[in-house]
């Protein structure tokens, strides 16, 4: 499932781009109600009806600058059962919202499964002022195709739960503190408890 656009196009209008979005969302809904694939136990699975969203706003797709970084270069990340775990860090994300400038690191997939449908993809995890009320108290993912240049598009609207919001044993990565945004991210996925 592609879960963030790499490039834009002047051609795909907001309509068009509104609807990959939601037939992304749709498919989703499809892979968590299967259980062979589903993060969800079997007893939830049976009341699952459909996660819950922000409404699409493409105010959310925003134009991003990547700065890579050097390859050996790794940083310590917490997960949810407490553990501490390495991850490469892939680049630093700097975009503008709103008149503020912000950055986000990317970090390489370490078998996420979270990315199990594209074991190629790197992530951002990440937080802002919803976290913990609207959204995922441990945050929120972005997954994106390693990108060719240095410009990429950069859409909220495809932010998704890690695994560890709809199944408290399973294991997810908390954001680091850098990747916590001074800004309402009223898009993407909802609080799973407010389905």
């Amino acid at each position: 499932m592609k879960t963030i656009s790499n490039t834009s196009s002047s051609a795909e209008s907001d309509a068009l781009i509104k609807l990959m979005i939601e037939n992304d969302r749709n498919a989703k809904d499809q892979k968590m109600a299967d259980p062979s694939g589903s993060p969800f136990t079997s007893d939830r699975l049976q009341s699952f009806s459909g996660l819950t969203y922000f409404e699409i706003d493409l105010k959310y797709r925003i134009n991003a600058k990547l700065t890579r970084s050097e390859l050996s270069k790794t940083v310590e990340l917490t997960l949810t059962n407490g553990v501490k775990s390495q991850f490469s860090e892939f680049g630093i994300l700097t975009f503008n919202f709103n008149n503020t400038d912000f950055k986000l690191t990317v970090f390489e997939n370490q078998n996420l499964s979270e990315l199990a449908d594209n074991p190629d993809q790197v992530f951002i995890p990440f937080k802002d002022d919803t976290s913990g009320t609207e959204t995922n108290t441990n945050g929120r993912y972005l997954s994106l195709n390693v990108p060719v240049g240095d410009d990429l598009i950069l859409d909220f609207n495809r932010a998704f739960n890690p695994y560890n919001a709809y199944h408290e044993v399973l294991v997810s990565v908390i954001p680091p503190a850098s990747n916590t945004l001074q800004m309402r991210g009223t898009t993407g996925e909802r609080k799973y408890e407010d389905r």
